[in-house]
């Protein structure tokens, strides 16, 4: 798998990709598709389904890290969703982003880290 900045207003791709070997992409390999400046099909109706589930769910759950998959026949769909999504957009950026993160989800942890 690979990871890759989206922004969220465009859903244009606006960074190369990085893989989970650690190399960085700026081609597919396999579609030989260009990451940065590629746009992501249909983008309105993702962010229209993501907010959709968002507000469908109980308010006490704050965060989900969803993954969709873009289908011919059903378009957007859930393939999963997890109690954590990555964090790779603050490698992506080269920054930490946890200000943002948290601005997000509005929620705020008065610890230094998660864990703790």
């Amino acid at each position: 798998g690979m990871d890759a900045g989206i922004d969220p207003t465009t859903g244009m791709v606006n960074t190369s990709a990085v893989g989970e070997d650690g190399n960085w992409h700026s081609i597919h390999p396999v579609s030989k598709i260009k990451f940065e400046g590629y746009q992501i099909p249909r983008w309105n109706e993702l962010v229209e389904l993501a907010t959709s589930i968002a507000l469908s769910l109980p308010d006490d759950i704050n965060y989900i890290g969803w993954d969709f998959v873009l289908t011919k026949e059903h378009g957007w769909c859930i393939m999963e969703g997890n109690y954590g999504g990555e964090f790779m957009w603050q490698l992506l950026y080269g920054k930490g982003m946890r200000k943002e993160f948290e601005e997000l989800i509005g929620w705020k942890t008065e610890k230094d880290f998660w864990w703790q």
